[in-house]
């Protein structure tokens, strides 16, 4: 919270990140879906699998192609909740959650102190920090466990002490750790640290660029150092990943136009971001360096065929300090015009946030069968049942007849070491389990339990047939 700022920029402050907080915790306790099966299976599950001895592993945890950061810190969580008396997985799960809804609702003071290093008015920082906090999307994606959302916070206070000339050297080393940090969480951050390194040759002294550049080497290595202690080989997932995105990926997998991106954040989220879009072109002048690091990730990621929008959901909140200096820019020039825009812009982001429980995968940029359909609480029911199975002692084996198991939670919420099919049994027989989860009209059995459409079914046997060749590999 800026202390030193003035009284009425603290109420707007502390009322921005108290909704925001109050926002996303309303949307952690009803919703359970996914949106990508990425906020399970590169964090979650792996998280589960080393805290519990069991889960299924997706093929980036058989290859090596994930750095252990981000699952690292969630079998942290995991252990710490279940350690301090939260039952698993319910209350430990929504704990986790409401984790990363923390971490999200901290961007906008972040946002506020990057308008602020770069001579943004204290009130317009602050309502900066208004739109990062209530913007449908930044909501959205605040509970899911990625490397986007849990990477946002350090990155964003790293280019605070590093991309303000002021910044004590203290100030700016730990700037540059923090980029480091969020390297760690998601590779593709490494982007903000070249652009800095760009920016820096220009304008800062050698020494400072020659600091940053032994800092940035000696976090790689450091990173190389755990890839070698979890994978057994120096940097193992930094050429995992590289490699397959690079040469052995699918050349249709998620493959998108140029302009995806552009699109994307017009249909998603227009009405806020193409204001402060165009307040940040105003403010440019102030803001070059910022502008450089947004455009460059941008730029990249629009190069890079394989598109999803949460891959750069960090643009939202930098777009936010960008369009708040850019709004002081506009009350130098034209004091008159500062107060409607304030008041429109607030109008805007508040009207975001009640719309968000009305977004489509659509309007998140995803295209096919289910661009229609809402992304809230998506396939919820199903990972609602998965606990309430987890908790049954008659429960030997479960099939889940209404979707794939890569789009459920997976043993994550299930936490009951048992064999659990999808639609295409790969292995055992159907005498391998004696519960089904499904939608519609129940097949012969008993229903235990229901949430909306779908069931949980006990089909009558005490006992399943051992299965030997039971696959944890993930479908």
């Amino acid at each position: 919270m800026p202390m030193n700022a003035p009284a009425r920029v603290r109420v707007v402050m502390f009322a921005a990140i108290a909704a925001g907080i109050a926002a996303r915790l309303a949307f952690v306790a009803v919703d359970d879906g996914l949106f990508w099966p990425d906020e399970i299976y590169q964090s979650l599950e792996p998280a589960h699998r080393l805290v519990f001895g069991y889960g299924w592993q997706a093929w980036e945890f058989l290859d090596g192609a994930r750095h252990w950061t981000l699952p690292g810190l969630a079998a942290g969580l995991f252990a710490l909740f279940t350690a301090v008396g939260l039952s698993f997985p319910e209350q430990t799960l929504f704990a986790t959650r409401a984790f990363f809804c923390l971490l999200s609702a901290a961007v906008p003071w972040a946002v506020y102190r990057l308008a602020r290093s770069f001579h943004a008015d204290p009130m317009d920082a602050a309502l900066g920090a208004v739109a990062a906090s209530l913007m449908g999307l930044t909501i959205y994606f605040a509970p899911r466990a990625t490397g986007e959302t849990a990477s946002a916070l350090p990155l964003i206070l790293g280019l605070v002490w590093t991309l303000d000339a002021n910044a004590s050297h203290r100030a700016r080393l730990g700037g540059l750790l923090l980029l480091c940090a969020a390297v760690f969480l998601r590779l593709q951050n490494a982007i903000f640290c070249v652009s800095l390194l760009v920016i820096w040759l220009r304008t800062r002294p050698r020494q400072q660029l020659i600091e940053g550049l032994a800092v940035f080497v000696g976090a790689g290595v450091v990173y190389g150092l755990v890839d070698f202690a979890t994978w057994g080989t120096f940097l193992h997932s930094f050429k995992a990943y590289v490699g397959f995105n690079l040469w052995e990926g699918e050349s249709t997998f998620g493959r998108e136009p140029l302009w995806f991106y552009v699109k994307a954040l017009l249909y998603s989220e227009g009405p806020v971001l193409v204001p402060l879009a165009v307040l940040g072109a105003i403010g440019w002048r102030k803001a070059k360096a910022l502008w450089v690091s947004w455009l460059a990730f941008f730029l990249v990621h629009s190069a890079v065929p394989h598109k999803e929008l949460r891959f750069i959901y960090v643009l939202m909140p930098l777009l936010a300090a960008l369009g708040a200096i850019g709004l002081s820019a506009v009350r130098e020039r034209r004091p008159g015009w500062s107060l409607p825009i304030r008041l429109a812009l607030v109008v805007m982001t508040i009207v975001s946030a009640l719309q968000m429980r009305q977004l489509t995968f659509g309007r998140l940029g995803v295209r096919g069968r289910i661009q229609r359909i809402s992304a809230i609480d998506y396939y919820g029911p199903e990972n609602r049942l998965l606990m309430k199975a987890g908790h049954r002692d008659d429960v030997c084996g479960l099939r889940i007849l209404s979707l794939q198991p890569w789009r459920t939670g997976g043993y994550t919420y299930l936490h009951k070491k048992i064999p659990m099919y999808g639609l295409e049994q790969r292995t055992g027989t159907e005498s391998s389990y004696n519960f089904v989860i499904g939608r519609g009209v129940p097949p012969e059995g008993t229903v235990v339990a229901r949430d909306g459409d779908a069931f949980l079914l006990s089909l009558g046997r005490t006992q399943c047939e051992t299965d030997t060749a039971y696959d944890w590999h993930l479908e």
